[in-house]
């Protein structure tokens, strides 16, 4: 039987047979071997291609980056803590374990819930749910990295530039505090590079392109905000040269998109909650408060906002990622096929810098995946000039020259990066910036009987909700005493009901910022009880009090 000889992707890009593979037409000659043999050896060589088994290696290499110590890392937060109860009533068959209000659409979580399953029954984590869902997403950041790597080697970006730029996001520091944490942000960013390797399928194949339409109709689902990249989705797809069917596969892409979007408003309606009414939640509510109702973050070009603040504050996390990607990013505009880059990270800066709403902090991490490919194109780009002005060199010479340049330009960025990896990135390794937070939450377990009604930031809820208490007005979520209508039914004299609070460092922050009255009037009726670091508990005085404040005078509720 003859062996088939593997095409392989070379340093250039360009494709030539697979190492140790039979000359062409030539039969397997080894002694001893028979037909069986050389027919598995032919399977497995089509199955294990060298560039298959790299991309094996880049996510196994990325998974244990991501799970290296994922729980403890870095704080909890408290959007984290809402996605992973949220993910847990999703798993018993509920939108979450209060009022759901549309502020994002269910989906993200419903995927947290199916991809915590495992890591649940295997006892991965630390018991908690919130420690169970860091492990998903240790999991998609190293999902992520591997994409990376896959649309990279899609737009024919040698191997070894391919791992140094998926390598390069890696140990990112802002990737390995915001890339594995529990956002939504961390569920989308491996549907949109999905929907960019489906876009830049070399086969212009209509299934690939109605794909990627869905893949990014998913990504959407998870989180809206992912539409600003919807721009260079179409710049991909419409790359390269005109193809027959060109206005017939942009089509497809399109009506798969928007039918998986369709979903969403789908829902409400036929929940009846499309449009606003009185005594309901709505999708009109939710996006009205997205998009025009929080609280700014004021402009870029004011030194003095918070979005300046964070802006700069990820730059400088992350500096030469940042800066890598940005040069690869001008680059890629030199190429038809590459120009989706800029595009893309276009809009992911356009709401950093010219927006005037509201910036989540955790608005960066899908930036992060595209400046790692700008930076490997951008690089790849160098390369293959370099190439071009050794044409006159041949053989040897010429592999010791491409290789030594090559390794100086590794080492330079490495050199370059080496201070932010060993002060930022290392570190997370070792560290456990949980233990006050456990601390808390056991002297809570261990000191406060199951029945007091105990009011918790949502970073800490699902801990105390596993010990065993009531349900969740029990346990209630901070904001919850003000903003779910629901409190009110559950606890007619209010605050008053609220025997316990642990405190953590949002807490009073949060308070002030989102006018949390009810909850101002417990803290202002309490007394600290027990601190570790920055938790603390308290206990609240539900006797009588001076306080004869109407308490149906309340915040104006969002849905």
């Amino acid at each position: 039987m003859t062996a088939v000889a593997t095409p392989t992707t070379g340093l250039h890009g360009d494709v030539g047979p697979a190492e140790g593979g039979p000359a062409e037409g030539g039969g397997d000659d080894r002694a001893g071997l028979g037909p069986v043999d050389a027919g598995l050896r032919s399977r497995v060589a089509v199955v294990l291609t060298p560039d298959r088994l790299l991309t094996a290696a880049v996510l196994a290499g990325s998974l244990t980056v991501g799970l290296w110590n994922v729980t403890d890392a870095v704080a909890f937060q408290d959007d984290e803590g809402t996605y992973a109860a949220q993910a847990a009533a999703a798993a018993q068959g509920t939108l979450g374990p209060y009022t759901y209000w549309y502020d994002h659409p269910p989906f993200g979580w419903f995927q947290i819930a199916a991809l915590a399953a495992l890591p649940r029954a295997l006892g991965i984590g630390d018991g908690s749910e919130l420690a169970v869902t860091r492990v998903v997403a240790g999991t998609l950041f190293a999902v992520t990295a591997t994409l990376v790597h896959l649309v990279l080697r899609r737009l024919g970006v040698a191997a070894v530039i391919s791992v140094a730029a998926t390598a390069l996001l890696v140990a990112s520091p802002l990737a390995l505090t915001l890339g594995r944490q529990v956002f939504l942000d961390n569920v989308a960013t491996p549907w949109v590079l999905l929907a960019f390797w489906l876009a830049l399928s070399p086969r212009r194949a209509l299934w690939a392109h109605v794909g990627a339409g869905a893949a990014f109709g998913v990504a959407l689902l998870t989180k809206l905000t992912i539409a600003v990249v919807g721009p260079a989705l179409l710049v991909a797809l419409l790359a390269g040269r005109r193809w027959r069917n060109r206005g017939f596969s942009l089509t497809g892409a399109l009506t798969a998109g928007a039918l998986v979007l369709a979903l969403f408003p789908l829902m409400a309606l036929l929940r009846s909650e499309l449009l606003a009414g009185p005594d309901r939640v709505s999708l009109q509510q939710g996006l009205e408060f997205q998009l025009g109702s929080r609280t700014t973050s004021g402009s870029f070009w004011d030194v003095s906002s918070g979005r300046h603040a964070l802006v700069l504050g990820w730059v400088d996390q992350s500096q030469v990622l940042v800066v890598v990607g940005l040069i690869g990013a001008l680059l890629c505009l030199l190429d038809a096929r590459t120009r989706w880059v800029p595009v893309a990270l276009a809009g992911f800066a356009a709401p950093m810098l010219l927006g005037l709403g509201y910036l989540p902090g955790m608005n960066v991490v899908g930036a992060l995946s595209f400046l790692a490919v700008a930076a490997g194109a951008g690089a790849h780009r160098v390369w293959r000039a370099l190439a071009v002005g050794l044409d006159g060199v041949s053989g040897r010479p010429r592999r010791v020259v491409t290789t030594t340049i090559a390794v100086l330009a590794v080492t330079a960025v490495g050199a370059a990066a080496a201070p932010e990896w060993r002060e930022r990135s290392l570190p997370l390794a070792t560290a456990d910036a949980n233990a006050d937070w456990r601390d808390a939450v056991a002297w809570i377990g261990a000191n406060v009987p199951d029945d007091d009604v105990v009011v918790v930031p949502f970073s800490a809820w699902s801990a105390v909700q596993d010990q065993g208490r009531g349900g969740p007005w029990t346990v209630v979520a901070l904001e919850k005493v003000d903003l779910d209508s629901q409190f009110d039914v559950e606890h007619a004299q209010g605050w008053r009901e609220i025997e316990w609070i642990l405190v953590g460092p949002t807490t009073e922050p949060n308070i002030v910022n989102l006018g949390l009255t009810e909850m101002a009037r417990a803290m202002d009726g309490s007394t600290e009880v027990v601190a570790f670091g920055e938790w603390s508990v308290r206990e609240v005085d539900t006797g009588d009090t001076t306080d004869t404040t109407d308490t149906t005078d309340r915040t104006e509720e969002q849905p």
